[in-house]
């Protein structure tokens, strides 16, 4: 898979979290006295992720890039 692919995917997966995050039953479940998770993770927490990893390989291929660069 291709930066650019990995990239899309990503952004989808946070696309498709924000859509379930907005959706009013998650809301309604999420705030049941019966809802609970062993750490709270929230859907903010997983888009962070998905926001650091994305600036990550951006980095990490633009850093390959320059290095490549700088060996020819």
């Amino acid at each position: 898979m291709s930066l650019s692919e990995l990239l899309t995917f990503l952004n989808g997966v946070s696309y498709i979290l924000d859509s379930v995050e907005n959706s009013p039953e998650l809301k309604k479940l999420t705030k049941s006295r019966y809802y609970s998770t062993s750490n709270n993770p929230v859907f903010g927490d997983i888009q962070l992720v998905i926001e650091e990893v994305s600036n990550g390989l951006v980095q990490a291929n633009k850093f390959e890039l320059d290095q490549k660069l700088l060996e020819e």
